[in-house]
């Protein structure tokens, strides 16, 4: 076997087991709303900086004992623009609770995607399966504006906004 076979043997057999190959649970949702509490960011995407929001949101789910880490992007960074964006990290909860000391932010879809896998986050792909479900329909993502909820370990859950095409 030659070592090109071989690599692709493993990197096949690594996507199966982090959940790769599973196809996420998608549904087409009508007026999402959300109450986010957490800390924007502005800059490199990809920095420690941005990172040490998640550390920090996690420690703060802690030591409340409940809610989901979110992520809200409002921005689509890009290898072009070097995964420069804006962005707010937080945590949502299933019921009306408050956090005093983080900043709220509420989320307004309309009309959006919801998908869910249960995977390694660099597995996921939620993104590629919600276009390719558009594709053939009237609908048109809005990659700037997602909502990220990492539910638990290998859970992730993604929504995007759609415009309706005429």
């Amino acid at each position: 076997m030659g070592g090109f076979a071989v690599v692709t043997l493993v990197i096949v057999i690594i996507s199966a087991a982090f959940g790769g190959f599973k196809e996420p649970e998608i549904i087409e949702k009508k007026n999402s709303s959300y109450v986010v509490y957490g800390i924007p960011f502005e800059g490199n995407l990809n920095s420690p900086e941005f990172g040490e929001l998640f550390t920090k949101i996690e420690s703060k789910i802690a030591q409340l004992g409940k809610g989901t880490l979110t992520a809200v992007y409002l921005s689509e960074p890009t290898a072009k623009n070097n995964f420069l964006g804006k962005a707010f990290v937080g945590v949502t909860f299933d019921d009306d609770t408050e956090v005093s000391d983080l900043e709220e932010m509420i989320v307004n879809y309309e009309f959006s995607l919801y998908g869910r896998k249960k995977a390694h986050p660099a597995f996921t792909r939620i993104p590629l399966n919600l276009e390719n479900y558009t594709k053939g329909k009237r609908m048109k993502l809005d990659n700037s504006r997602r909502i990220e909820f990492y539910i638990a370990d290998r859970d992730i859950a993604m929504e995007i906004p759609y415009f309706v095409l005429k």
